[in-house]
């Protein structure tokens, strides 16, 4: 078996003449938590976006499963891993189960129509989705009437019915109150653990990392600043990353904890 899921060399990116990544090399172990971080406009977003193969023009390489990310078409990458984006447009008639059955799209290979009358074996693995993620309640609500927060955890539920070798997850707390976002960390890491899928996540949840990842990769300016245990690589490289003093302690009821001070730009 593959123990490297994915893995990048040289991988550059430009909008004109804009460096989005510089030089990035770095991997993806097979069934491990890896969160990846920096400052606003890093290249996390970009980052993301390539490895799961939805960004080309890029410069480098990226291997997938041993074989270089040109030779997967769209729709064999669709059938190896799962995508939340940090936004999407939806129709206003669509109801949340509507928008959750999209993800069978890719996993029948089927139309869109097919996907909108799923067969009973499909409805019931929906209604399991629905279930475990607590979103039961919302199936007929029309997806444009919910609040931001709900919004997301429905196109989580979208990409969890997929079931793939990978998950890419961009900012899936973004709108999430403190409550919403501890419950979806704590799921998550139950998901994983029954499932030892590669999850790979942008987020700014310092926390959240700490205690919920393996693994992080962060960058700063385009570039990757360190990689590996996320407690040694916020302590060593996360005040030029941020931009402000990171203090991180562990308690040990509570897990790892961080304080912030300062205000100078990363």
């Amino acid at each position: 078996m593959v123990k490297t899921l994915l893995h990048f060399t040289n991988l550059s990116l430009a909008a004109g003449d804009v460096p989005l990544l510089r030089d990035l090399t770095g991997s993806i172990p097979r069934g491990k938590m890896v969160a990846i971080a920096g400052a606003s406009g890093a290249g996390k977003t970009t980052l993301l976006r390539c490895l799961s193969g939805l960004n080309g023009g890029f410069t480098g390489s990226i291997n997938f499963l041993d074989q270089p990310m040109e030779q997967w078409s769209a729709r064999r990458m669709a059938s190896h891993r799962s995508y939340l984006p940090q936004n999407e447009q939806v129709s206003a008639g669509w109801s949340c189960l509507d928008v959750v059955q999209l993800g069978l799209v890719p996993i029948r290979d089927s139309s869109l129509r097919n996907a909108l009358t799923p067969a009973a074996g499909d409805l019931a693995l929906i209604e399991e989705v629905l279930a475990l993620t607590g979103l039961s309640v919302f199936s007929h609500r029309l997806f444009h009437t919910l609040s931001g927060g709900e919004k997301r955890r429905i196109l989580f539920a979208r990409a969890l019915l997929q079931n793939r070798d990978i998950m890419f997850l961009d900012e899936p707390t973004a709108f999430f109150d403190p409550g919403q976002a501890l419950r979806f960390w704590n799921l998550l890491s139950e998901i994983h653990t029954k499932s030892q899928s590669s999850i790979v996540v942008v987020t700014h949840d310092l926390q959240a990392i700490l205690n919920s990842f393996q693994e992080v990769l962060l960058l700063h300016r385009g570039s990757l600043m360190a990689t590996g245990d996320p407690k040694k690589v916020l302590t060593e490289h996360g005040e030029k990353a941020f931009g402000v003093s990171l203090s991180i302690g562990e308690d040990p009821s509570w897990g790892c904890f961080i304080k912030t001070r300062g205000n100078r730009h990363p």
